[in-house]
């Protein structure tokens, strides 16, 4: 049936469904539909409270409805939620926000992912509000940015305010009594003067027939009884005893596992191939040729490696990406040498640095990095010829939904779209070229039956879609009292989105693709500031990789800084407090990180600390790293001993997913600090497993201490925040010790640099 959508501020409705449950859309279609359960595991779960925890009606009809809230008859709420689960803890979070304001008895929450559905699923961040222009008819249904809590927590408040108040209404009816006489709590309609009690699920029918405030009343944060605690996740039991899905432990009847062979060049076609050996291979079935590839199909996933491993294949390499990264620090460095496209020019800009007493100049080079999550990208498909149903974890469903229908020449709506728990993203899941949903359509159109395509880590790590090579330099001018006149930085790198021009387009509705992001907003008080930038493009396929262009750039802004104190003969905190007066945001997480690591305090022989700051996402963060630095005849030995952050990010839905999240950020950062290098050599690449692309061990993982400053403003993100300052701080700490500034990731490339 064809749904015509109504204004998007008339964004709930109530409509009754069988067993008179509750169902509530906070933006909705005129139509509704009911579909069989797809495989989208609903949650349950919750805090410590929970003992023991209730139960749903087993026997209660299930409903896949156009909207976000469900009350069943047995008083259970069900929260439908629109973003992905990637381990942030969204199936949390987003909950949370709708409870509170519904008053609902938080030990009878449970969660359920939403289909692929931008118009009723997408996030408002990415819509009017969001800044993208009068988009009433469109959305973008995207986990990424760190937006989800900060895009949909007024929608989710207003849902459930909205909802209260028609429980409300219901209740004063079949009381007889006013509004104002009665309260909620728990899931109940409380009349205090009587005693009565009614709960959600004996109120859902009679509500169904109210019409919910378009502008609800929202609760006075000072009363908050669940936004602002550390709820335990909800989906935190199930995947502790491995009952939700994770992509790769989705199965469906009768499929076959197919694992593609794909050119060790980016870019190479292939020529032609040769099964015959695969044939021996217990369990083969056939190979088929894909546009990324050779399709190598098995019964079983050993199988299919087995049988990959035999077939031969030419691929015409001269047509490919054959760069080695050797070349690209004096391609980068000639780019630099020569004025790029201004992306910020303040006062004089660049003419600033004349007449300085002291001018100090230094060129970053930072490497390809992977996303390498734990869980590799795989897709289960079924495609029937005239339909298809889809299970992976995506961060992007609705896109992967559209590209999979035009691979196989179907109607979006043929196409059903199950977005499952993802064992890690940081971008990866939302390929702005849709690689590995475009190519498992492919595959499926080609082999038509059921299957699922399969990555290794080998696979993952070798095939594409790279945080990009970058290269910045960076020039500060002092006066002859030791101030900074003027800054400049200049940043060259492989663009995301194609050319420039398509770049500098999307930068005036977003900030999170810009090369120059963390450059633009270097945050200190300087009279000169000029900021240019140089696209560069190559083969190589390159995509947001997490906190994007800001891991970069305020590696480079907070270890010049650094720098250009030590050259001044100034302090490094005491100058951040001076010329962050204008930012009170940051002075205040910079004043607080400080006090947490005891600044002030004489630290132990051989131990030394570096700070940096960083605003992003809507929040700020100061951190502290302090280390230990034993120097030896030929090396500098350093321990990580400790990390300190101190976060404002607004309201903190879950201090404890906002901690959660900082402490992956910062073991994430030091991966890349550290190790994270992504090497070509005549277009291929050299590393394939956590061997050679080494993260951060346990055994190496500091003392970590997290600090979340009291706020009651709008919640910032936070997925990413964690990242961009703890490389900085890092490197400052060791060139607190060894007065040598590191302008090249990782660090463990620089050769007096010995890490235990």
């Amino acid at each position: 049936m064809k749904q015509s959508r109504l204004p998007r501020r008339d964004f709930l409705r109530a409509t009754a469904i069988a067993g008179g449950g509750l169902l509530v859309a906070c933006k909705w279609d005129s139509g509704s539909s009911r579909s069989r359960d797809s495989g989208n595991n609903p949650g349950r779960g919750g805090g410590s409270e929970r003992e023991p925890e209730p139960q749903p009606d087993p026997n209660a009809e299930r409903w896949t409805p156009n909207a976000f809230i469900r009350i069943s008859a047995d008083n259970f709420v069900t929260i439908i939620v629109g973003a992905a689960e990637i381990g942030q803890g969204t199936m949390t979070a987003v909950p949370m926000i709708v409870a509170e304001e519904l008053d609902a008895d938080w030990t009878r929450v449970s969660w359920e992912q939403s289909p692929a559905s931008a118009i009723t699923y997408g996030n408002p961040f990415w819509q009017a509000e969001g800044g993208l222009g009068d988009l009433d008819q469109a959305g973008l249904q995207i986990t990424a940015a760190s937006t989800t809590v900060r895009g949909y927590y007024d929608s989710q408040r207003r849902a459930g305010a909205a909802v209260r108040a028609i429980l409300m209404e219901a209740a004063a009816d079949q009381l007889n009594v006013p509004v104002s006489s009665l309260r909620t709590e728990d899931s109940f309609v409380i009349h205090d003067a009587s005693g009565r009690r009614l709960s959600y699920g004996e109120l859902a029918a009679a509500a169904a027939d109210k019409t919910p405030p378009s502008s609800p009343v929202l609760k006075d944060p000072a009363s908050f009884k669940i936004i602002g605690q550390s709820k335990e996740r909800l989906d935190a039991k199930q995947k502790s005893d491995g009952s939700l899905d994770y992509g790769f432990d989705f199965k469906i009847p009768g499929m076959v596992t197919v694992m593609v062979m794909r050119s060790p060049v980016f870019g190479a076609p292939l020529l032609d191939w040769d099964d015959s050996a695969a044939y021996s291979v217990s369990g083969f079935i056939g190979s088929h040729r894909v546009p990324s590839g050779i399709a190598v199909v098995a019964e079983n996933f050993w199988a299919a490696e087995q049988a990959r491993k035999v077939i031969t294949a030419n691929w015409l390499t001269s047509a490919g990406e054959t760069l080695s990264t050797d070349d690209l620090v004096a391609e980068f460095d000639n780019r630099n040498s020569l004025p790029g496209l201004p992306v910020r020019n303040d006062q004089l800009g660049e003419l600033g640095h004349l007449g300085a007493a002291q001018t100090l100049e230094a060129d970053f080079h930072f490497p390809y990095l992977t996303h390498a999550p734990m869980e590799p990208l795989n897709v289960t498909i079924d495609y029937r010829g005239d339909s298809c149903e889809i299970w992976c974890g995506s961060q992007w469903p609705d896109m992967d939904q559209l590209v999979a229908a035009t691979i196989l020449g179907l109607t979006p709506d043929r196409v059903q779209f199950n977005n499952l728990l993802s064992g890690g993203g940081f971008g990866r899941r939302a390929c702005l070229n849709f690689d590995y949903i475009q190519e498992a359509a492919h595959v499926a159109k080609a082999v038509n039956r059921p299957l699922k395509v399969v990555w290794t880590r080998e696979d993952d790590i070798r095939g594409g879609y790279y945080r990009p090579y970058t290269a910045c330099k960076l020039k500060a001018s002092l006066d002859a009292q030791g101030n900074v006149q003027a800054w400049s930085h200049r940043v060259a790198s492989q663009t995301l989105l194609i050319s420039p021009l398509v770049e500098a387009v999307t930068g005036l509705v977003t900030e999170e693709v810009q090369t120059s992001q963390g450059a633009t907003e270097m945050p200190y008080d300087i009279p000169n500031v000029y900021v240019d930038t140089h696209a560069v493009l190559n083969r190589v396929p390159v995509l947001w990789v997490r906190s994007v262009a800001n891991a970069t750039n305020v590696y480079a802004v907070e270890t010049f800084f650094d720098h250009v104190m030590r050259a001044a003969g100034k302090d490094p905190l005491a100058q951040r407090r001076s010329m962050l007066q204008s930012k009170p945001r940051h002075l205040a997480v910079l004043n607080a990180v400080a006090d947490m690591a005891g600044w002030e305090s004489a630290p132990a022989a051989n131990v030394h600390r570096g700070i940096a700051v960083f605003a992003s996402y809507a929040s700020v963060i100061a951190q502290v790293v302090e280390v230990e630095v034993v120097t030896e005849a030929q090396r500098d030995r350093v321990t990580l001993k400790r990390i300190f952050s101190a976060v404002d990010c607004g309201t903190a839905v879950n201090p404890d997913l906002v901690e959660a999240q900082i402490e992956s950020g910062i073991v994430f950062a030091l991966s890349t600090a550290l190790f994270g290098e992504i090497t070509l050599d005549n277009g291929e690449v050299k590393q394939s497993n956590f061997h050679d692309y080494q993260v951060l061990r346990m055994y190496q993982t500091p003392q970590i201490e997290t600090r979340i400053l009291p706020s009651t403003e709008h919640p910032g993100g936070v997925g990413e925040l964690g990242v961009p300052c703890v490389a900085p701080a890092l490197a400052n700490a060791i060139s607190s010790a060894t007065g040598e500034l590191y302008p090249v990731l990782p660090l463990s490339r620089h050769a007096r640099l010995a890490f235990d």
